[in-house]
Parts: C-alpha cells; structure tokens; sequence
C-alpha cells in the first residue's frame, strides 16, 4: 500500500492533467498544488466509490478486496488471473478499469504487481467485507490461544534458561526438544494434536526474531534483552507478538484484521471459517484452489498458514462442528482487551510444595517459577511442582537465593515449605557464589598484572594466591568493565563472553516460508477503459439462434459474460466467416451499442457493432 497524497505527489504532471479534466473537463489553468488537492478530494469522495463498486461486477469487487486484504504485501498480477478465474483477459480488463477509477495503482519490475492506498482502506475494507464474508450467529464453545500465548513464551524462555533446549547444526530447534516442548502446549489439543508442535517451532521463531536467544554450543541461552522483557505485563508481550507478526510474517494485515474483528463486536456473531480462508490465503499466493474454497468444515492441518499462526498468537478464536472448525471469530488487538478476564484466581502454595498460578499472573513471576519449579498441566489455573531438584536447578540458572525466599512468599506457602525451601536452596548456595564471584586467574602473568593495577585491587575482598580474586557481589560487573577498558580482561572471561552467539534460522524453509517479490516501480498509466454500465440482469439460460433480434443478442451476451463463457458470431458483410470471442462489456450507452471483447485466435482485445453481427450463439463448455 501507499498513501494516496504521496502518489500524487510523485506523479507526472501529464498524468495528473489527464485526471483532473476527467472530473473538470471545463476547468480553465488550475495551479499544480490545488489539481494533487481536487484530485485527492474526488478520489476519496465516499459517493463516488459507492457508485464505482455499484457499477462493477461481484467479481470484480472480489479482486479489489484481494488487493485491499493483501495491505503493504500487494498482489502479482498473476495470482489474481489464478485466483480470479476469469483468464488474463478478463483479469486484466477489470484491473485496467480499478486502475482508471484510482481505487489501485500498479507496479512494474521483475514482476507486475497491484496495490491499494492506505487512506481508502477504512472504506473499502469493511464494505467489501460485508458482500464476500458476511457474518452468522455465533456458537458456543470456542476455542482460544489469547490466554495462553504470553504463558507459553514464558514457559518457552524458561526451558531455555535451564539450557533444556537444543539447535541443529541447521540452526532449527532440535527435534527432541520440539517434543518436549509441545507436551506442555496442550490449549489447542481439541483442534489437532499438531497444534502443539506449531507453537513450539513458531515461538522460537519469534523468540530468536526478537533477539531473546543466543547460542552456546549448540544449546539455546537468554539474551540479556530477554531479561527486561519478562518485566513487562502481559499485554504488552501480546502486543509485541502481534506486532512482530504483522510486520514479519504477513508484511501488514492491521487494517484487514480490524475490519474483521469490527463486525464480530457484538458477542453473538461469527465467520464461517470458509468465508475467511480466501483472504488469508492471499499471503500463500494466490490461486484457484485457495480462492475458491469447496468446504464449510476445515482441520487444522487445511488452514491457511497465516490463520494458523493468527490463532497461535491469540489474534482468534475458533468454534468446531463434528470435531472440525466451521467457525472464527477475530480478536481485536490485546492493547482493547485486558488480562483481567484471566486473572480472577490468586496463586496458592500448597503444602505438598505444588502452587497452582492463574496464567495472569505476573510474567517475571511466571518466569521465577518455571526455572524453580515443574509444569504439570496446561490450564487456566497452572499447577507447579516444586522439588530439591528442581529448585537447585533454577538456582544454578540464575535465581537467587532472595528471589526464592519473595517468590515462596508471594505464592503464599506456610512456615514449614518455606524452610524445606530455604534449606534446599542452602545446600546450593554457597557453591553457586564461588562461582559468580571468585575470579580464577590461571595465567601467573595475567596474576601479576592483575595485583599491581590499583584500580582493580579497590574492588577486591580478598586475595587468593595462585588462584584468583574475590569480589563482592555489588562490583562484579564494575569490575569486569574496568578490566575490558583496559584489555586485562582475563581469557577465559572473555570467551564466556562471547560464547553466546546470534542463531540464524533457514528462512528458506518451506514450513515457514511465505512466498514475497520485489516492488517494481509506479506504473503511472491512464487508459479510459468502457463506461461502467449497469448491473447484470438475472440470469436466464438460454441456446443461440439463428435469427435473434437485438434483445435476445444483448440477453445471450449477458448471460455469456456472467457464466465467462465464449461466444461465436459473424459479420452482416462476411456471413459465412466466424468469429470467437470472449465478451467483456456492453457498451449500451453507445449510438450504435457496442461489444467489447478478446478475440480468442489473437487474445486481442476489438470493440464490435452489436447492430452487425449475425447468428450469435454461445460456444458449449467442453464436458
């Protein structure tokens, strides 16, 4: 998409004059500045794009919603002859008439591609909407992921934290821990057991887009951006998932998706899931079989792919029938729904050490306990278990021994737990702070070196000869700075520092992979197609005659431009040489009417005298 005012701008003036005296062709000099103005005022005039959509066919509007639905992507011109089902002819005869009508715009390159502007969108969008996917009274029992998106990223950085989770050498999430990943998503387990493992693949993805992970010998780390993104709440992970996913994934669907979720506002209505798939099918590329759909009932697995990936993060919600989804329903972005609805329980401790935490609970406590603790089901209301193991194990990625003592509290165990806590954590403790805070020097002149720079020795506690320096908890990291400024950073310091290095997916992999191209450049171009004519009457059946009279020559070539059917004819002065064609408009408005048509033997595109042909009949469809 672009802005209209920036098209305009960018336009030659040749171009601009051509449409200007279209709507003003009395209009003496008029200033350059005040023709972009009038022209962007008449192309956004709401009248007048209720009267060009009325005078275009169905299926014509159904390419301009494709476009419209496309949004920053835009669509090839090949996919809308794919999708459209008309053939090239008609496609581009009908693109040709959006384009003179400024509701789209083309672009040329490697490929020639169609677009929309951003400021009719709110126009076109939700009327177009309305025709090609009306909403129906909604079900009960649906089916949502928005509760546990934010829960199961948590869950995900979690294991990471723990070093649970392995790469390839291909840089993809290792099978085994895509398994043991996917037992803990089970939100979407009614819809297809798949789901699972969807989530897991799809939340790395995002996880390493966003810069949450690194790598360290093949084993996944936290970044230290990761950090500061679990002291954010919930609906602003929601956000940024959304976010990333239009931005990334679909290249900008926000003002589709909103256009979708305005209808369904009121709590009784829905899609039908078949009337959605057309238009999410558009960022997979085009084509007949995915915009025309057959079915009413869907799995998971037929889905287009953006769908599926919408669902995951929370963006809609789904309503089955005979154990297949017939139904959605889109949810407006998180920033207009809270976690309120989802945060109704407190979290209780347990005195068996089990802690049962609603999934809106703070994400940074979330987090604590998933390093601290084992997940035992995937509900509303999650249940941990808390273990000696497990706690060592959460000490040893990094939880503090403070951290457990708040963390126990706020989960509200008794008296008893907390000291079985506390003293499983005491067994940890005191070798977890030689580690963090004992610099081992192994090189004697690096020691040397160390000992006689005044700067450090202010930092240090104590002196261990032949070993290293102790350091209080509260200089560490001054310390490590201070020897980085002045290259005395000890080796292997320096390698854990660069240990954790940036993970590169295939983004070639056809699982994840939508298809894009490259934007040409504005194809500015003013050809004045047919006058638009209007609506076409009923459809009436009907075989060619030999005789006809004009009435029943304009009812057969109606008929055949519904059905996008050929027809054949021949001239009052060659009688005996037909012709076929493939009849785009009737011009009635013309003194004598005319027929616009592709000739089918040259595929060009002829104007024809109605009053001259003769013996017009339809061409049988071949069986």
């Amino acid at each position: 998409m672009q802005s209209l005012f920036e098209y305009l701008a960018s336009a030659p003036k040749t171009h601009l004059a051509k449409v200007y005296r279209r709507d003003n062709p009395d209009a003496g000099l008029v200033q350059s500045a005040r023709i972009v103005d009038d022209v962007q005022k008449r192309t956004l005039d709401t009248k007048r794009i209720k009267s060009v959509l009325a005078g275009m066919e169905p299926e014509a509007r159904r390419l301009l919603l494709a476009i419209y639905t496309a949004e920053e992507r835009g669509m090839l011109e090949s996919e809308l002859v794919r999708g459209g089902g008309g053939g090239s002819a008609w496609t581009g005869y009908w693109l040709g008439q959006l384009e003179y009508e400024q509701l789209i715009f083309c672009r040329e390159g490697e490929h020639r591609s169609y677009h929309g502007f951003r400021e009719m969108a709110a126009q076109l969008l939700p009327a177009l909407l309305t025709e090609f996917a009306p909403t129906e009274e909604a079900p009960t029992g649906w089916i949502s992921n928005a509760p546990y998106a934010t829960a199961h990223l948590c869950h995900f950085l979690g294991r990471a934290a723990l070093g649970e989770l392995r790469l390839t050498q291909a840089g993809e999430l290792h099978r085994k821990s895509l398994q043991e990943l996917s037992k803990g998503f089970i939100s979407g387990e009614n819809l297809s057991l798949a789901v699972a493992e969807d989530e897991a693949a799809f939340l790395f993805r995002f996880a390493v887009d966003s810069g949450l992970l690194l790598e360290e010998d093949g084993i996944l780390r936290l970044s230290s951006s990761a950090s500061a993104w679990l002291e954010e709440d919930r609906t602003e992970i929601a956000r940024r998932m959304r976010e990333w996913w239009i931005r990334k994934r679909v290249q900008g669907a926000a003002r589709f998706l909103t256009a979708l979720s305005e209808q369904t506002r009121t709590q009784n209505s829905c899609h039908a899931v078949s009337a959605l798939v057309p238009w999410f099918s558009v960022y997979e590329g085009w084509d007949k079989a995915r915009a025309r759909v057959q079915t009413e009932l869907f799995t998971w697995e037929n889905l287009p792919k953006t769908l599926r990936e919408l669902w995951l993060i929370g963006g809609v919600e789904f309503a089955l029938r005979k154990g297949r989804i017939r139904s959605a329903r889109v949810l407006p972005p998180p920033r207009e729904h809270s976690d309120a609805p989802y945060s109704s329980e407190l979290p209780r401790g347990l005195p068996n050490f089990e802690a049962l935490v609603p999934v809106g609970a703070p994400l940074n406590r979330q987090f604590q306990i998933e390093l601290l603790a084992m997940r035992d089901n995937d509900e509303m209301l999650t249940r941990y278990r808390f273990s000696k193991d497990s706690v060592v194990a959460g000490l040893r990625a990094g939880i503090s021994e403070e951290t457990l003592e708040e963390l126990a509290s706020w989960l509200g165990f008794e008296a008893p737990a907390q000291r079985a806590l506390a003293e499983w954590a005491a067994s940890y403790v005191s070798a977890v702070f030689r580690e963090l805070f004992v610099l081992q020097v192994r090189d004697a002149e690096r020691f040397r070196e160390l000992e006689e720079f005044p700067q450090f020795m202010q930092l240090v506690s104590e002196i261990i000869p032949g070993y290293g320096f102790v350091l209080p908890k509260a200089v560490k990291e001054t310390a490590r700075e201070l020897l980085r400024a002045f290259d005395l950073l000890p080796g292997e310091e320096a390698l854990a520092e660069r240990a954790g290095r940036a993970i590169s997916p295939n983004d070639e992999d056809s699982q994840w992979l939508l298809p894009g191209f490259v934007h040409g450049e504005i194809l500015y171009r003013y050809t004045q197609p047919a006058r638009r004519e209007p609506p076409p009457l009923g459809d009436t059946e009907r075989k060619g005659r030999a005789e006809e009279t004009p009435e029943q020559r304009l009812e057969a070539l109606d008929m055949a431009i519904r059905s996008q059917r050929s027809v054949e004819f021949a001239f009052a002065e060659s009688p005996k040489k037909r012709i076929q064609v493939q009849p785009l408009r009737v011009l009635r408005d013309r003194d004598p009417m005319k027929l616009i048509a592709v000739e089918s033997s040259t595929g060009h595109r002829n104007e024809y005298l109605l009053d001259q042909l003769q013996n017009l009949r339809l061409v049988e469809e071949p069986a």
